[in-house]
Formats: structure tokens, sequence, C-alpha cells
């Protein structure tokens, strides 16, 4: 397959302004909200946001509704690690023909082709709970069939965003892009928590599915240039398409160092969410469903500090070691997490799990950029579907989390996973020092 010349299509992009569209500058202005001056960023921007609030309302409503169906303990910490499971490892078999589509085809529609069929799913869910007959199997069945709805949608979201904005608003746009999902967290998490407390859990999948069509409804009215791929579009070429671009990643050391390194982040910083988090709350701390949507709001405005700062800087050079330095604070902050949980006060686990949320939001911020900065125009979506690989690593860490929870307790599993961030920043800092000349 011919590669298109990467400087011609730059030049047919930036000439068609009814797709790209840049702003002016204003001296003296605030940088932060500057990729919002695009339109058709500034719908996808929106479709996020409303598709972030759905999965943030259900992040937080499905370890309860886990842990209200499941009332023992050790057999709700390995369930939520199951559903970890359940989450990711769709990804890892689709997540890289998303990418490949999202090479093919019109993102947009990709993006709508995925988004309308997940809003219904949510909607068949909500019906199940409110009909009462709803069972475990039921949860995880929805769980399976979303992951495997996301494995093209995300793909295609992160790779549409070069071609909507300039480029030296890219890191702007990304670090935005980012802020939606964190915004929600902090939205979303105590407004299901509340859902659950006052109208249980039908009213609350039945207010994700609302949102999820929100999403629909601004992805309709995005438009996106046509994508860049010449040539046929069958399994051979898929599957020669899929290879180029592993290939072209494991070669390019700046991709293969983000992608290792944020495979790391997946596996261990991840899990306190949807294990560690919801166990710490209901059985150890005693603040229930409440308390748990405040940790995971905590979170997200912690996250959303980070964010307003890589926005407003986008930071340019460097990129590497702060990654690598932030994978360890990472682990700092959840040994913290864990700890703070031995009869310290409240406030204290909730300053862990605030320093947690702006670390987790800038190093995603970060490691996304040099990912589609690196990749070239006519390959995003396939290193963008590279990265459900990592991912992925999410469904090992959720395991491996239900399990330590099930025999140490939550509290030492999480500080054992927060002592694992560092270990893997300090080995990655020394077996791949390309890692910390990444820019």
């Amino acid at each position: 397959m011919q590669r298109p010349d990467l400087e011609r299509l730059t030049l047919e992009r930036s000439a068609d302004a009814a797709l790209v569209e840049r702003p002016q500058p204003r001296r003296g202005g605030i940088k932060t909200f500057r990729a919002l001056g695009y339109r058709n960023f500034r719908f996808l921007w929106l479709g996020q946001l409303s598709n972030s609030a759905a999965i943030w309302t259900e992040q937080v409503a499905r370890p309860l509704l886990i842990v209200s169906l499941i009332p023992d303990p050790a057999a709700a910490a390995l369930h939520l690690g199951a559903i970890q499971m359940a989450r990711t490892v769709p990804q890892l078999f689709f997540g890289l023909i998303g990418g490949v589509l999202a090479d093919w085809f019109d993102r947009r529609w990709l993006l709508l082709l995925s988004k309308t069929p997940y809003m219904t799913v949510n909607f068949l869910f909500a019906l199940i709970i409110l009909s009462g007959n709803l069972e475990l199997w039921h949860v995880y069945a929805t769980t399976v069939l979303k992951a495997f709805l996301t494995s093209f949608d995300q793909p295609a979201r992160q790779a549409v965003i070069p071609s909507l904005v300039a480029s030296e608003d890219l890191p702007n746009a990304v670090a935005l892009n980012q802020a939606s999902m964190t915004t929600m967290r902090i939205g979303g998490a105590p407004l299901a928590a509340l859902l659950v407390a006052l109208f249980d859990f039908g009213v609350t999948f039945l207010f994700v599915a609302l949102f999820s069509g929100g999403a629909v409804i601004f992805t309709y009215l995005m438009r996106v240039p046509p994508p860049d791929f010449v040539g046929e579009k069958n399994l051979k070429a898929g599957v020669i398409s899929l290879k180029e671009g592993m290939a072209y990643a494991w070669r390019d050391l700046d991709i293969r160092g983000a992608i290792i390194l944020t495979m790391a982040y997946f596996l261990l910083g991840m899990a306190y969410l949807q294990v560690y988090a919801p166990l710490l709350a209901t059985h150890v701390l005693g603040i229930g469903k409440e308390g748990y949507g405040a940790m995971i709001s905590v979170a997200g405005i912690g996250g959303a500090l980070g964010l307003v700062v890589i926005a407003s800087t986008s930071p340019t050079t460097n990129r590497g070691p702060i990654m690598l330095v932030l994978m360890a604070l990472l682990g700092v902050f959840l040994i913290g997490f864990g700890g703070s949980t031995y009869g310290f006060p409240l406030a204290v686990t909730f300053g862990f799990i605030a320093l947690v949320g702006i670390v987790q939001s800038t190093f995603n911020a970060l490691a996304t950029t040099v990912l589609v900065m690196s990749a070239p125009v006519d390959m995003r979506g396939r290193i963008m579907g590279i990265l459900s690989l990592d991912r992925a690593t999410i469904a090992g860490g959720g395991m491996l989390a239900g399990f330590l929870a099930a025999v140490l307790g939550p509290q030492q599993a999480q500080m054992l996973f927060g002592a694992g961030c560092i270990v893997f920043a300090l080995v990655l800092a020394t077996v791949m020092p390309h890692i910390r000349r990444l820019q």
C-alpha cells in the first residue's frame, strides 16, 4: 500500500476552511480553551462530555450495584475484578480492528455506528432493572457488549482530533478532550450516588442512557475530513494494514516508549477506581455509596486541576521524563490512599484521592499527545487502536486487584499496587533510556 504524501494531505486539509477552521489568536487572552474555537472540535468535545457523563455515572453505579447484589466482601471483590476484565478484554481483540477501520472509513460515521447501539444497550439495561428481573449475568453481558462497541469508538475519536484543529493547538485539544472525561467525573460521581440513594439503580441507569443519547446528537452535528486511506478494503488488506501499523509503532521509539509506559500505568494505576475505592468506602471506612461517589468526584476535581495546567502550558519538550515522574508519584499517592484508611482522618484519604486525580489526568493527556503527534496522518487510527492493547491491561490489573483484595484486604492490596507503580517507573527509566529523552 502506498502512503499518501504527508505534506500534500496537510495542505489539502488546511485549505478546507469548512472542516478545519483556524481561530485568530488573541493577545493576552486565556489559551486554556483555545481549541474550542474550532466548530467541529467543539461538537466532538460536547459529545465526549455527554458520553463521559454516562460513563462516570455508570462507573459509580455499577460497582455499587454489584456490591448490593453480592453482600459478601470477598466475593464482591472477585466480581469487581471480573467485571473489570469483562470491560477490557473485548478491546484487546477488537480495538486493533477499530483502529484499522478508523483509517479506512469516515470517522464520524464510525462514531455514530458505535454510540447509537451503545445508547440502546443502556436503555435496555435500565428497563431490565426497572422491571425487577435483573440478574448478575445481565451486568456481565451488557458490560461485554458495551466494551465491544467502545473498541470502535475510541480509536476513531482519538484519531480524528488532529484533523479538526491546527497542529499548534493539538496539545490543547487533547488536554480538553481528556478534561471532558475528568469534568464529568466531578459531577457524574456524586450524581450517581445521589440517584442510587433516591431512586435506586433503575432510574440511575436511565440517566446513563439519556446522557449517552446526547453524545449521539453532538456527533451527528459534527463534520470531519474524509479518510486519508487509499487502497483496497478487504480482509487481506485489513491484515496487512494492521501489521503495517504495529510494525511502525514498534520501530518508532517515541510511540513504543509511550505505549509501554502507558501499559504499566493501566495495569497498576487504574484498579483503585473500580475495585479498591468501592471496597474501602463500603467495607473499611463505612461511608457507603455517597462516600464512594464523593471519592470519585474529588479525584475528578484533582484531575481537572491537572488538565487546566496541561491545557494552559501545552508542554512540547521533556514529556518522557515528566511521565516517568508522574508514574512514580502515582505510586506514592496510591500508597498514601490505602495507608490513610488505617485510622487517619477522612480528609487525609480524600487529599490523596485528589492528588491521584491530578497525576492521572496529566499522565493521560501527555501520553495521548505523544501518540497522536508521533503517528503519521494515514496511520493515526491504527496507532490509537494499538493503545487498546494498553487499555486491555486494565483487565489483568482488575483481576489481580480483586484477588489481592480478597486475600490481603483492600488496604494492603492498594498499597502493593502503588509500590508496583514506583518500581515500574524506575525499571522503565533504567532499561528504556529513550523514554527519558522522549519529547
